[in-house]
């Protein structure tokens, strides 16, 4: 069998205009995950040569790369972080530099990166009520702590082949504490070559074939709901759209973005990309056509774009090679949902090798359905490749070594990119899809970017945006014109419109938030036009329960939960079981996990009062996965309206179930501790 491995590396534009018009780097995250997720990524597969990888960058983070590359050339990057790092002086500059630096050097995943070291969890224990708004616990803390906290920061995100590797990394983590400036110079160091070596050591491993190097469009835009807003009505009937009818010239605008992206990967490459991971894995028939006739060979979607297009989006998929439309149009791989997803939640919970065992188990397991019905047993693993790291202890370091180890000796696997399997003498023509639905990765449809009423507003400026920019064009010389569709475009990103449907964490969404406000203001000023009043805030944080929810509505949601029938795929198999007084199948998993009880929502379950306030399945699956909770996903069969999705927590007494409800805002969900009879709960009591 063929296995392909896609990695998805993305950053938004997170540069802003400073107070000289130089660019600042707002946020510190490409500099970061290259430091500790893009070197390591590299370095995995510069031990095992023999492992072949696909890499898919975003030109935004390439951008980023370079930017930050040329400027540590001239000295400290314009990013307040590493300004901090390499400060001259002790300690913080000033208040504000005092609460940057508090709220800075603890976003990050405390249970893997801070407690892993005890001197980093010993200045975590000393914020106490510091962090937590008491100004006078905040003002004692000496400049001392500041600079070890900076540093720990750092050491925290270098990657594991430089805990291991490098001298500096590893005298500063032995040090512990009392950090010099020669301790933090040095530290700057390794950040500058490490970042600076990124591009480099991707390029090389290019090079020498073991890896395909892939794009997405500039920006990252969310391609179908630029060229039409209407793709997410066919998949979410009954959908509240922005109130322009589509997006002015948006056909004209993913060619921008496509054109921009090839330039910029020419320049960091020194190639033409064959393939590409669409943003969002956000596919449309549309968008296939603009892909082919800009000559793509490839693109990888998600399985259940395809299960939904063939009419059934529960039947597993007997083939993950398609084609659609016109014979010019890219080959579709479809990515396995379940092997992708399990890498991203689920294996940092197992050992190592157990859970290299588990992940080639699996992608046998499918390749061996594909070709007992004839089709090529090839097999596509897809996922980001900065995100899910955090969650395993060292980095993800062991996993890697124990699944690249067992590739290395695997003789029934062979690791392949996607343009080599195409090449390939042997590969079989793909089958054919007589249509195509829109779809994306997440739940298949595009409720993390539109339908609810913050993401619409959010649409409607860039759509008033856009109409301005498009009147101003006239008057606008040519580097106005490509100055003012750069800022346009970075607006046009699918990332800040992700997190307007989230109220928490309430920083991290304000934080967006604010950068998509700045965007458009830097738009509004770059095409000379005077931006209109912007909402205080387009996120939902602050949005609650606006109108009542009546006994009847309440009633109705809970008659549809009763009687459901529960399906959820977790690691040892399918799970099945009921509303009954007891359920043996979950009970048994619940004893094997040692958890205590299990939550079961179906976010289509609703009460129509509240509607505005609920959480949709997708933000509440995102908002799961970044915190502690275990979850899976899976279906119910209702008694009154066939199949819906729905979401299994594990390891959930009443009281965390009864949070859980009241955070997400749930109309029902059904909960049952281990052993005992379920029950409904509700956020409205």
């Amino acid at each position: 069998m063929q296995l392909l491995t896609l990695w998805h590396v993305h950053q938004p534009d997170y540069r802003a205009a400073g107070p000289s018009r130089a660019p600042v780097f707002s946020q510190p995250w490409a500099y970061l995950h290259a430091t500790k997720d893009y070197s390591d990524m590299a370095a995995h597969l510069e031990r095992h040569p023999s492992v072949a990888a696909t890499f898919n960058f975003s030109s935004t983070l390439l951008e980023q790369l370079e930017a930050y590359t040329e400027q540590f050339a001239k000295g400290v990057p314009n990013d307040p972080l590493l300004q901090a790092l390499a400060r001259a002086e002790p300690g913080p500059r000033d208040e504000a530099q005092r609460r940057y630096l508090g709220d800075q050097c603890f976003r990050i995943k405390r249970e893997t990166m801070v407690r892993r070291f005890a001197p980093y969890a010993a200045l975590e224990a000393r914020t106490g009520a510091a962090f937590e708004g008491d100004d006078a616990a905040f003002g004692k803390l000496p400049p001392a702590y500041f600079d070890d906290l900076v540093t720990w920061y750092h050491l925290a995100w270098c990657g594991e082949a430089l805990h291991r590797e490098d001298p500096v990394v590893r005298r500063l983590v032995a040090k512990g504490e009392r950090f010099s400036l020669e301790d933090r110079l040095a530290l700057f160091e390794v950040v500058r070559y490490t970042v600076s070596g990124v591009l480099p050591r991707y390029r090389a491993l290019a090079d020498r074939a073991q890896i395909e190097l892939s794009l997405s469009p500039h920006a990252h835009p969310l391609a179908p709901l630029l060229i039409d807003f209407s793709v997410a009505s066919q998949i979410t009937p009954g959908v509240t759209l922005p109130t322009a009818e589509r997006y002015p010239g948006g056909l004209e605008r993913v060619q921008w973005h496509i054109d921009r992206a090839r330039a910029v990967f020419r320049r960091c490459f020194g190639r033409e990309a064959e393939g590409t991971w669409p943003p969002e894995a956000a596919v449309s028939e549309a968008v296939v056509d603009q892909l082919g006739d800009n000559g793509f060979r490839w693109l990888a979607c998600d399985e259940m774009t395809v299960r939904r297009s063939l009419g059934d989006a529960d039947e597993p998929l007997n083939t993950s090679w398609w084609h659609w439309g016109e014979p010019k149009n890219p080959a579709i791989i479809t990515r396995s949902k379940a092997a992708s997803e399990f890498l991203s939640f689920e294996y940092s919970r197992y050992a190592p090798r157990d859970a290299a065992v588990h992940l080639l188990d699996g992608v046998r397991a499918i390749a061996a359905r594909h070709a007992s019905v004839g089709a090529p047993p090839v097999v596509m693993i897809s996922l980001d490749g900065e995100n899910a790291w955090e969650h395993y202890d060292a980095n993800a370091w062991d996993f890697f070594e124990a699944w690249y180890t067992a590739l290395d000796e695997a003789t029934d696997i062979q690791t392949v990119t996607p343009s080599a399997w195409l090449a390939a003498p042997s590969t079989p023509a793909p089958s054919r899809l007589q249509k195509l639905l829109p779809g994306t990765w997440i739940g298949g449809d595009f409720s993390m970017w539109i339908g609810d009423a913050a993401r619409n507003r959010g649409w409607d400026a860039l759509v008033q945006l856009k109409q301005a920019f498009d009147a101003a064009l006239p008057r606008l010389d040519a580097a106005q014109r490509e100055q003012a569709a750069v800022a346009l475009g970075r607006c046009e990103g699918s990332d800040w419109l992700w997190w307007m449907g989230f109220d928490e964490p309430r920083e991290a969404v304000l934080t967006f938030d604010r950068a998509y406000k700045r965007g458009l203001a830097e738009a509004y000023e770059a095409i000379g036009t005077p931006a209109p009043p912007m909402e205080a805030d387009f996120s939902r944080v602050g949005y609650a329960v606006t109108a009542p929810v009546s006994t009847l509505e309440l009633a109705t949601a809970m008659a549809r939960a009763m009687g459901m029938q529960i399906t959820v795929e977790v690691p040892e198999g399918t799970l099945q079981w009921g509303d009954q007084p007891t359920s043996p199948a979950i009970d048994e998993f619940l004893e094997r996990q040692e958890a205590a009880g299990w939550l079961f929502h179906v976010p289509a379950i609703d009460v129509g009062g509240a509607q505005a306030a609920f959480f949709k399945y997708a933000e509440i699956r995102i908002a799961l996965e970044k915190s502690n909770v275990r979850f899976f996903e899976g279906r119910a069969l209702l008694a009154t309206k066939g199949i819906e999705p729905g979401i299994l927590v594990v390891g959930v007494d009443r009281a965390a179930a009864q949070r859980l409800v009241d955070r997400f805002r749930m109309g029902v969900a059904l909960f049952a501790e281990r052993g005992q009879a379920s029950s409904l709960l509700s956020f409205v009591r």
